[in-house]
């Protein structure tokens, strides 16, 4: 299992919070795995915590801004080069997956993948390049990019974390399609926004009606495999229906992987 975490305000925490040493502890589902059997593997992404950038004084305190910088910096060496920030996410798990891989008592016909938000969203993209993975979860995630950069967007986001052109040929939902006909689960909150707040509502609602639309369009391809069942999609409200992974959700989550690796 490769557990992915994810980012925001986090950035100096990395794989520490999966891996149950700091942050979220309803966040710690790479832990929660190895203590049900797995084999776990929790790496940092690209640009978090030992994998940020060393001034010259090298980085040892919190300053998520700073991490922010950094991040966009490199994403912009990145676009020169010929690369994108998603792609090399997605290189960083594919070579963690070659570590799993070359591990004797790891089952390489039972390679899985989890995420949490930023993380649950690069697990798609992931696991749409590495055929080794077989079973992948997506909390909180993923999203449609072309929305993600709309003008309608809540939030104005950083360009370089953009795939580029991806607009001209389709959208984050064709990614997802394409994972078919293996086993996919994806969870979304009700109230990722809020609630209590008019423009919060329809920013929740709006998520959610996009996801919805996402899981429609991935389902065709599920569809015309034969494999419908394999996707499923969880609306919760459980805790609030925050951009969460709450103990009831975790559960289900837990029994689906098991029910889809025995």
């Amino acid at each position: 299992m490769l557990a992915i975490h994810q980012d925001g305000p986090q950035s100096h925490i990395g794989k520490s919070e999966p891996a149950g040493l700091a942050g979220d502890k309803n966040l710690f589902y790479g832990l929660e795995l190895f203590e049900k059997g797995y084999v776990v593997l929790c790496p940092d992404r690209f640009g978090h915590a030992e994998r940020r950038w060393a001034t010259p004084n090298g980085i040892t305190s919190i300053d998520p801004e700073r991490d922010l910088n950094l991040l966009n910096h490199r994403c912009g060496q990145l676009l020169l080069s010929g690369r994108n920030f998603i792609g090399k996410e997605v290189y960083d798990l594919t070579v963690a997956t070659d570590l799993l891989w070359s591990l004797a008592y790891v089952d390489q016909t039972r390679i899985a993948a989890i995420g949490h938000s930023a993380g649950g969203n690069s697990m798609v993209y992931f696991m749409y390049a590495d055929p080794r993975v077989k079973i992948g979860v997506s909390s909180c995630r993923p999203f449609s990019m072309v929305n993600f950069f709309s003008e309608k967007a809540p939030k104005r986001r950083i360009g370089s974390l953009a795939i580029p052109d991806l607009a001209l040929v389709g959208d984050s939902d064709d990614f997802l399609a394409f994972i078919a006909p293996r086993p996919a689960l994806l969870t979304r909150g009700l109230w990722e926004w809020g609630k209590d707040d008019s423009a919060d509502k329809a920013f929740s609602e709006a998520h959610v009606a996009e996801t919805r639309q996402m899981e429609a369009h991935a389902r065709e391809r599920y569809v015309k495999l034969g494999a419908s069942s394999n996707l499923k999609v969880i609306y919760f409200d459980e805790d609030g229906g925050n951009h969460a992974f709450p103990p009831r959700l975790r559960s289900q989550t837990y029994e689906w992987l098991g029910q889809h690796l025995s």
